[in-house]
């Protein structure tokens, strides 16, 4: 369950390279001018604005990618419904202490350069307290990302276990095949064909969607209208533009597959529980 809403989260977890650094740049200029008596526009012609923005802008962004990172980990591995109290605790060290204690050093590295004492600024008073508040609010806002992804996931389509073997006509027999052996059902110049990983070919009867009824959904995964295939036999899978994947298969033929946007969901949750 953990590792499903892992992977329910990923399509989020790349779009945060729009937020992250929208969100530092905004952090990083509210710091800056925290406290400052010039105007805005005198500070946009000041030189020491965008130095410090500029500090402002690393240290926002590494305490963002941190929390990110650390909240990753912990759904992974901790999840706020089985284990409320550890993950609680996890996020906690991980998501704010430690973040913050990064904040602290990295400002006191900055004003080090310039040889300056951070005890003599104003920073453990006006900017820290904000560093610390903001956060909060990414690990609120990380937590209700959490919630939202598994308030809204769709139940589980039922899984049908696979027959042991495959029925397969030949010109002067039937042969029995055992499913463990079959590495895809495929369809080709409108005939369909059972391919086993030793390399064998069958000619079979019936549409892939009687196949797909009969062999079960345990371990066989219909990718698209031509291709249904066992798990052993996927190698592994890259994304493609607009939420696709490609698809690596062991088998000689097919090589590839091209899985829809609409079945990526389905199908790394089908494989990841194997």
């Amino acid at each position: 369950m953990i590792a499903t809403i892992y992977i329910s989260l990923l399509p989020f977890r790349h779009r945060e390279s729009y937020f992250r650094p929208v969100a530092a740049l905004a952090a990083a200029h509210y710091l800056t001018t925290l406290g400052e008596e010039d105007s805005l526009a005198d500070m946009l012609l000041s030189y020491s604005y965008y130095i410090a923005l500029a500090a402002g802008f690393v240290i926002a962004y590494a305490l963002i990618a941190l929390v990110s990172f650390a909240t990753t980990q912990l759904d992974r591995r901790l999840s706020w419904q089985q284990q409320p109290v550890l993950r609680l605790a996890a996020q906690v060290v991980l998501g704010f202490a430690l973040p913050a204690m990064l904040a602290y050093l990295l400002a006191m590295a900055y004003f080090a350069i310039f040889g300056v004492d951070i005890l003599e600024t104003t920073y453990p008073r006006y900017e820290f307290p904000f560093v610390r508040l903001l956060l909060v609010l990414l690990n609120l806002y990380y937590l209700l990302l959490y919630v939202l992804h598994v308030s809204s996931r769709k139940a589980p389509a039922p899984v049908t276990k696979a027959k042991e073997v495959f029925p397969v006509r030949t010109a002067t027999a039937t042969i029995s095949v055992p499913t463990d052996t079959i590495c895809c059902f495929y369809r080709k110049n409108g005939a369909n064909y059972l391919r086993t990983f030793a390399g064998d070919v069958h000619l079979i009867s019936g549409s892939l969607e009687q196949v797909e009824l009969r062999i079960g959904t345990d371990t066989f995964f219909r990718v698209n209208r031509q291709l249904l295939v066992h798990y052993r036999a996927c190698v592994q899978f890259s994304p493609l533009e607009h939420g696709k994947l490609e698809l690596r298969l062991s088998c000689r033929e097919p090589r590839t597959a091209v899985i829809s946007q609409k079945q990526a969901p389905a199908f790394r949750k089908w494989l990841l529980e194997r």
